[in-house]
């Protein structure tokens, strides 16, 4: 009999066990499960959630910034934020202190752009007729909504003629823009760039055509009336005459950045840098100046190529003057790249060091 009952007992704890691996195998009373599933679904989706909202917003937000209002668009709701219209100026009317009201228009509407004289824009950079993109503050004033401009930069002229495209190779364009750098050629061209519409723009000047811009300087605001045309893969804009070329606002050289001989490298070929330095090893070559700035232990070559005209014969004796007297100059310079060593071409010599 006690044999038995201890067969039963065995039995029982095995049973008990065997159940209890069950239990714990299945997770039958256990919320481990659940939870994880739930975390699966709360923690990580509202991650997730979160994430692609943000992203979402983030987007919306770069799109408005980014975007160009009609002006029917634009109402009271805007006041206080900043927009960004393209518009024509049709009427310009200028106050007794030297504030500027401009009408400007668009193909939905028309809006007051006040431009007021502490804002430092020139006048002559603003024309009727010509069409801008303005983004400014939307403001109200004697009931009329109109947009506020800020500084120069709140403006930019619009291409709305032709756009320089392969498509359009061969067809007449009118381009405002920026002039980046400027170069004169040994053969007597002058070679600029110019940023246009956000886009960098080669502008050859060719001896042939006569066109004089020796007084036109790096920064300015023009205007070129030219022929598109594909050279080498490069599209380009060739004005034909004098009268191409329209002078909008005179720029400052001296707003170039100045940087070291040291920091001049590849990434800045196709550039203008100001830079300074002491000239060694200065020679005439078929008209042509070469020489080499030297900054401490840091040199590179230089050349300024012959040109018609009184005012490269005027920075050939300043760069010589300054060998022979060993004096430092400062040059503007845009920076080029010839066979496979850094060099920059001469653009304007200034003996203030």
């Amino acid at each position: 009999m006690g044999e038995y009952k201890k067969l039963i007992l065995w039995m029982g704890c095995i049973l008990v066990v065997v159940i209890g691996y069950l239990i714990y195998d299945h997770g039958l009373f256990s919320t481990k499960g659940d939870a994880d599933t739930t975390d699966l679904y709360t923690s990580e989706g509202q991650i997730q959630s979160s994430n692609q909202s943000e992203s979402n917003s983030n987007s919306n937000s770069n799109q408005m910034k980014d975007s160009v209002l009609s002006i029917d668009t634009i109402t009271h709701s805007n006041i206080g934020e900043e927009v960004t219209i393209e518009g024509t100026v049709r009427t310009i009317k200028e106050h007794e202190n030297g504030h500027l009201f401009l009408n400007v228009t668009d193909d939905t509407g028309e809006i007051s752009v006040p431009i007021f004289s502490d804002k430092g824009i020139d006048k002559d950079y603003i024309k009727e007729g010509m069409t801008y993109l303005f983004t400014g503050k939307v403001k109200e004033f004697n009931n009329t909504l109109e947009i506020s401009i800020e500084s120069k930069e709140n403006m930019r002229m619009v291409n709305t003629t032709n756009k320089v495209t392969e498509e359009n190779v061969g067809k007449e364009v009118t381009i405002y823009g920026t002039i980046l750098s400027k170069y004169a050629h040994p053969d007597g061209h002058v070679f600029m760039t110019i940023l246009s519409d956000s886009e960098e723009i080669e502008v050859p000047i060719f001896k042939n055509n006569q066109i004089d811009i020796d007084d036109i300087p790096i920064n300015s605001e023009v205007g070129i009336k030219g022929t598109i045309d594909l050279y080498k893969d490069q599209l380009e804009v060739i004005p034909q005459k004098q009268e191409d070329i329209e002078i909008i606002e005179l720029g400052n050289e001296e707003e170039i950045d100045l940087i070291k001989v040291s920091d001049i490298s590849s990434e800045l070929r196709g550039k203008m840098v100001q830079v300074r330095g002491n000239v060694k090893d200065a020679a005439e070559h078929d008209g042509h100046v070469f020489f080499t700035l030297v900054d401490g232990s840091d040199e590179i070559k230089s050349v300024l190529f012959k040109a018609d005209g009184n005012e490269i014969e005027g920075r050939k004796i300043k760069i010589m003057q300054a060998q022979e007297e060993d004096f430092p100059i400062r040059i503007l310079a845009m920076v080029d790249f010839y066979d496979n060593e850094l060099e920059v071409i001469v653009d304007k010599v200034f003996i203030q060091y």
